[in-house]
């Protein structure tokens, strides 16, 4: 696969994953529940005490120790 078709693919993908999110949230949004249950990234539930603790978490703790850790 050459770097463009990588990039587009990796493009796609993101969008995707934006536009499901959207959803999710919107639908959430809808039934009165404004707190995300699921993890932005990997899509596990977050735990009720993690979203008690961190009003608006978008993040399992692994996912975001993940973000917060230095690049390779």
């Amino acid at each position: 696969m050459d770097p463009c078709d990588w990039a587009t693919e990796v493009e796609t993908r993101t969008r995707e994953n934006a536009i499901r999110q959207a959803r999710r949230v919107a639908e959430l949004m809808k039934a009165g529940n404004t707190a995300e249950r699921e993890c932005r990234d990997c899509g596990c539930e977050i735990p009720e005490p993690r979203r008690q603790a961190i009003p608006n978490v978008k993040r399992c703790v692994i996912c975001q120790g993940k973000r917060e850790r230095p690049g390779p």
